[in-house]
């Protein structure tokens, strides 16, 4: 068929007096053709419907595929016939050897009767469109490669919320996926936000509760925090991202061109995201116009805004609390693969923990602190210990000195070589004064104080080892260099010259 501007051209030559054979041999078409168009008074246009293919081989058998296909349905779901099987069926159990070669017509069929059996239930496979109100937001993770303090990259999550109805959005880095990190990341947010939004959408796949026989059951702590900010939650269902589309596509478009090159973390992870996250992810897209208002991302949020609930008079303190009871070295292990370990001053006793995004936090059962420590992710198991903890153990059995972790959280140095030396009431000497020393100054300063000291075989004096703590903990060794590169040498005039005295 020919284009309309061909065809124009056709009837206004053929009115200016140009006859079919000139016509043709100017626009290089056949002399039928010109009289096809010039003869032609219907020009409205048809739509274009997809003729059935005439004599197709599969003819013969498309009720025997429409009944294996009704009968399928009624089976297991992933027991039902493929294209594939069904062409191999066809062929090898029904004698049907002239469908060898028709894969592609019976995957056709297949695909256009269940399309329209979903349609005549008034089921279609494709999406819908929703409307979204000021205040109403969206959450769901993200994951992204970032630099750490030496430059090597780790994969951390993030968590964006997002206002569907203006597309702005905010985000947050978190150790993982739990629903302590959604707390503490949804808290983060509206702190920075002043105020809540009425309704969040979350992904199933969130660790704030799972779906049981179709029930979303939230966890405890969710609960709590979302009665506390007085906010509602609701969940996309299963295999529906489209629900959940402005937050999913705000994961993607921030990373793309926010996290690229990957970001460095140079400071706690709690500083950056509220000193670097939240105000790169608050101004992306701010000035960006909107796709559908007429205006700036910025101006619809102003709507947003204005339907925020305002915060409580108090902040929510995330963390699960729980009890567990240690093993007989003070060991708990949590989320079946991290193990905390208190010492044994605590072996065998039950405890409170209280697990934030960030710590795990250990207490006795009357509400005493004992020991805290920085919260582990991940999949592969982790051991942590209490150093000083586990020193006060090892002063009452200084031959576990080889094995102890102390030894290993110690650097090498002279005070390690002569622990590992000597025995017996040397040994224990050393630990003790060690353990006091420790329990003033902490591990670290330490450490480094005894292993400097004692770097000709013998241990140091008490007096000489608090005295270059005291100094260490007020002037760290790593400010004694002259960074500022200036020339010290002119001070040293003003030192006083020692007295030569000659013999007479």
């Amino acid at each position: 068929m020919l284009q309309m501007p061909t065809i124009e051209n056709i009837r206004d030559l053929w009115v200016s007096g140009k006859s079919q054979r000139q016509i043709s041999r100017m626009l290089g078409v056949s002399r039928t053709t010109v009289r096809k168009y010039l003869a032609r008074e219907d020009f409205n246009e048809k739509l274009p419907v997809r003729k059935p293919a005439a004599n197709n081989k599969i003819d013969a058998v498309k009720p025997l595929i429409r009944e294996m296909i009704d009968k399928g349905d009624e089976r297991f779901r992933k027991q039902r016939f493929t294209a594939t099987r069904m062409q191999t069926y066809l062929v090898d159990e029904c004698g049907h050897q002239e469908l060898a070669r028709s894969y592609h017509s019976i995957r056709r069929y297949m695909n256009e009767y269940r399309a329209r059996k979903l349609r005549d239930q008034d089921f279609a496979p494709g999406t819908m469109p929703l409307v979204w109100h000021p205040g109403e937001a969206q959450a769901d993770f993200g994951e992204a490669d970032f630099e750490d303090d030496g430059g090597a990259l780790v994969r951390r999550k993030y968590l964006v919320m997002s206002f569907p109805y203006s597309n702005r959005m905010v985000c947050a880095v978190l150790p993982g996926e739990d629903c302590e990190c959604v707390c503490q990341g949804l808290r983060y947010f509206f702190e920075y936000l002043g105020g809540v939004p009425r309704m969040i959408l979350f992904d199933n796949a969130t660790g704030i509760g799972r779906r049981v026989f179709g029930v979303m059951r939230e966890s405890e702590l969710f609960v709590r925090f979302r009665l506390h900010y007085g906010f509602q939650s609701r969940y996309a269902n299963t295999e529906s991202g489209w629900e959940k589309g402005c937050v999913e596509n705000a994961v993607g478009a921030f990373r793309r061109n926010c996290l690229v090159p990957p970001l460095r973390i140079d400071r706690a992870l709690p500083d950056y995201d509220l000193q670097v996250m939240l105000p790169k992810s608050f101004a992306f897209r701010e000035r960006q116009e909107h796709y559908l208002k007429g205006c700036t991302v910025g101006q619809a949020y102003e709507r947003d805004k204005e339907a925020l609930h305002p915060l409580p008079a108090k902040a929510y303190e995330v963390r699960r609390i729980d009890t567990v009871r240690l093993n007989l070295a003070g060991t708990a292990e949590l989320d079946g693969k991290h193990r905390y370990s208190l010492g044994q001053k605590y072996a065998g006793m039950r405890m409170i923990v209280s697990r934030s995004a960030w710590g795990v936090c250990f207490h006795t059962m009357d509400g005493m602190p004992a020991r805290q420590f920085a919260r582990r992710y991940g999949d592969e198991p982790t051991q942590d210990y209490d150093v000083e903890a586990i020193l006060g153990s090892l002063v009452h059995k200084p031959n576990a000195w080889p094995n102890s972790c102390v030894r290993e959280a110690m650097e090498d140095g002279g005070f390690r070589d002569y622990l590992d030396r000597v025995q017996g009431k040397d040994r224990t000497r050393a630990l003790y004064l060690f353990k006091e020393t420790v329990a003033r100054f902490g591990f670290p300063v330490t450490s480094y104080a005894f292993n400097t000291l004692s770097a000709h075989g013998k241990v140091p004096d008490k007096a000489d080892v608090q005295a270059f703590c005291l100094r260490l903990a007020t002037f760290p060794p790593d400010r004694c260099d002259n960074d500022t590169g200036a020339d010290l040498q002119v001070f040293d005039r003003l030192l006083p010259r020692k007295e030569v005295h000659h013999a007479v």
